[in-house]
Formats: C-alpha cells, sequence, structure tokens
C-alpha cells in the first residue's frame, strides 16, 4: 500500500460523501445509538459501538483474494 502524505480536496470531498450516511444514521437511529456510538470501518469488515446502549455488532465483508 502506498503511503499518502496529503489528502486533496477531491479525496477529502469524496471521503466525507462517503461518511455522510453513517453519521446521520448515528444521529438518528436512537434505539441503538447514543453520543458514544462509534463505527470502526476496517478492511474486512464493519464493527458497530453503541456506546452506552450496548450490543456490539460485527458485520464481517468478504475479502477480494
Amino acid at each position: 500500500m502506498t503511503e499518502i502524505q496529503e489528502w486533496s480536496d477531491a479525496e477529502l470531498d469524496e471521503f466525507e460523501k462517503l461518511c455522510a450516511p453513517l453519521v446521520k444514521y448515528l444521529q438518528t437511529n436512537h434505539k441503538r445509538c447514543d453520543l458514544y456510538s462509534v463505527i470502526i470501518v476496517q478492511w474486512d469488515g464493519v464493527l458497530l459501538a453503541t456506546g452506552t446502549g450496548g450490543g456490539n455488532v460485527y458485520f464481517p465483508f468478504k475479502t477480494p483474494d
């Protein structure tokens, strides 16, 4: 993997567009999420840590061979 020194404006804009739906989910899904909830995105899955609401969930994804 190539080390990234700086993010271009286009890369930052794309990243913000990708993350916006996740942030909206955290802000509006009051049954599961609170101010301490986080989404951790990894190469092979996503962890939803629901803060004080409990019930952390890991969602695995298939990875390319």
